[in-house]
């Protein structure tokens, strides 16, 4: 699944060939990526390790003819993205998709679709 989504991602690892960090890139296959899953194991915080990662990431990118690397991310780690990485603030929007009120509406939501004429979403 990773294979069919992502652009790429890049690892770290010690001088032990542990796994130490990890970032997979997701892009809609034109001008945009985006940061999925970056992470550090806790021995390797703090030594540069996931600066490096996004840094790799972002060059990829950059080969690749994307125009925008994009990443969400936690209040916690404004210091980590914005101050160590370089990206600028933006205002996004987020659905919380695992709320039983909005499960329990998906049939009558499926219903006013087809009376309107909406096509199906499928997936592979």
């Amino acid at each position: 699944m990773v294979l069919g989504h992502s652009l790429g991602w890049v690892t770290a690892r010690d001088e032990d060939r542990r796994l130490v960090g990890f970032v997979n890139v997701i892009w809609d296959g034109a001008s945009h990526a985006w940061l999925q899953d970056v992470m550090v194991s806790s021995s390797a915080r703090h030594h540069g390790v996931g600066t490096r990662l996004v840094a790799i990431a972002r060059g990829a990118c950059t080969r690749a003819g994307c125009a925008w690397l994009h990443v969400d991310f936690a209040e916690n780690l404004v210091p980590f993205y914005v101050g160590a990485c370089g990206f600028q603030p933006t205002a996004a929007g987020l659905i919380r998709l695992d709320q039983l009120d909005e499960v329990d509406q998906l049939d009558e939501i499926d219903q006013l679709d087809q009376v309107a004429g909406f096509d199906r979403f499928e997936s592979p």
